[in-house]
């Protein structure tokens, strides 16, 4: 009987607080998703080359970083 007098004042409660309304966080500016502005730097074929390059040069850093500690090691 406890549970049943419980349940049934348990759904009016969580109905109501979905009513109420909601404080959002929001940020102060506002972006157009748009092709050009999804990435945080330039793009397009211009600077698809140096982009590559960097990206690359990179990548190849951080790989190459264990073998190159392992050589001074020996």
């Amino acid at each position: 009987m406890i549970a049943a007098l419980a349940s049934r004042r348990a759904v009016p409660v969580a109905a109501r607080a979905l009513r109420q309304p909601q404080m959002q966080a929001r940020r102060a500016m506002h972006i157009e998703n748009t092709a050009e502005t999804v990435m945080p730097f330039k793009q397009g074929p211009s600077v698809k080359v140096p982009i590559a390059v960097c990206l690359t040069l990179f990548l190849a850093g951080g790989f190459s970083l264990p073998f190159i500690a392992a050589r001074f090691q020996m």
